[in-house]
């Protein structure tokens, strides 16, 4: 029974409401983190094992214990550990998209807010400030890594 309350939490994190509407008028009050944030960073975590699994596979080293970690852990068939992957996946990919549409808006806004902007001196000093310290990480890191990276922060 647990099994199939975990999968059906693990399907409706990523699925929104039927009507936003009516989900604004009746706002819950919790004590702690909402499901929404827990299951953003549990589905972060799942997939992070499985990009440790491939990374494992690719050096040659045994992957079999990090493929099997919530699998074991929580008593899961194969077919429910595969389909909580799958959510995962999905979800992941559905944030991403919506991820890439918020920035692209706020780009939109900025240049619609600060025409004549270019470069970061152009900028007001505070955008000018982080503009920098996100290039410096992106040097540092190298473009892969940064994305890797970037995209983990948005989706926790």
């Amino acid at each position: 029974m647990a099994r199939v309350l975990l999968l059906v939490a693990v399907i409706v994190a990523c699925v929104p409401p039927a009507n936003a509407q009516v989900a604004a008028q009746a706002p819950a009050i919790q004590a702690g983190p909402s499901d929404y944030l827990l299951f953003r960073f549990f589905f972060a975590h799942v997939l992070s094992v499985v990009s440790f699994a491939d990374d494992l596979k690719a050096a040659g080293k045994d992957d079999a214990a990090a493929r099997a970690r919530f699998k074991d852990a929580a008593r899961l068939a194969d077919t429910e550990a595969k389909l909580l992957k799958s959510a995962a996946a999905r979800c992941s990919a559905d944030l991403d998209a919506h991820a890439r549409t918020e920035v692209a808006t706020a780009v939109q806004n900025v240049r619609a807010q600060h025409p004549g902007v270019s470069r970061a001196s152009d900028l007001p000093p505070a955008a000018a400030a982080q503009l920098n310290a996100v290039q410096a990480l992106k040097a540092a890191l190298g473009p892969d890594r940064f994305q890797k990276r970037a995209r983990l922060e948005l989706e926790l």
